[in-house]
């Protein structure tokens, strides 16, 4: 569960082994709200998201229901801003 506390536009990504083609589906209130599955086997797959204050669930999987061998990661990442002059 991601517990978000204020207005986040940043990146969900799904790390895991080489036999791993990753799915991400992210869910609010019972109903998916957005999937993606566009990077193949041995890559990570990556969402850019913008969500609100509220709670939200994340399933990751295998595209063809496979396990992992390695443990996987899934990290949730903020834009940053870079100003330069």
């Amino acid at each position: 569960m991601i517990n978000v506390k204020e207005t986040i536009d940043g990146y969900l990504s799904f790390d895991s082994g080489k036999e791993v083609d990753g799915v991400i589906s992210l869910f609010q209130k019972g109903k998916r709200i957005a999937t993606s599955n566009y990077y193949g086997s041995g890559q990570s797959e990556v969402m850019h998201v913008r969500l609100k204050k509220g709670k939200y669930y994340v399933k990751v999987r295998d595209v063809y229901g496979n396990p992992t061998i390695k443990p996987y990661t899934l990290t949730l990442s903020k834009n940053s801003v870079f100003l330069s002059t």
